[in-house]
């Protein structure tokens, strides 16, 4: 997901350094923890940009505002679904 987001902001740059940092960050289990709202995060962002992009005519808002909600959703509902279990 994050090598996703500095894929499309700064390219290739930092796709290496984030990959570096993901796999990091994955080996610990109080930071994995926050993964969900890592990916929920990540959809704010994209219904931010479709809101403050939608106004331009050139710019079709739909796209960024699908994959906002669908992350959001699953951020959510996967981070609803990990608390039940931790407390069943």
């Amino acid at each position: 997901m994050a090598a996703s987001l500095a894929f499309g902001s700064l390219g290739v740059i930092l796709l290496v350094p984030v990959m570096v940092v993901a796999s990091l960050m994955a080996s610990h289990d109080r930071i994995r923890g926050s993964a969900f709202g890592l990916l929920t995060g990540a959809g704010l962002l994209s219904l931010f940009i479709a809101h403050r992009r939608g106004s331009e005519i050139e710019f079709d808002p739909r796209p960024w505002l699908v994959v906002g909600i669908l992350l959001v959703a699953a951020g959510v509902i996967g981070h609803a679904v990990r608390s039940r279990r931790t407390n069943a």
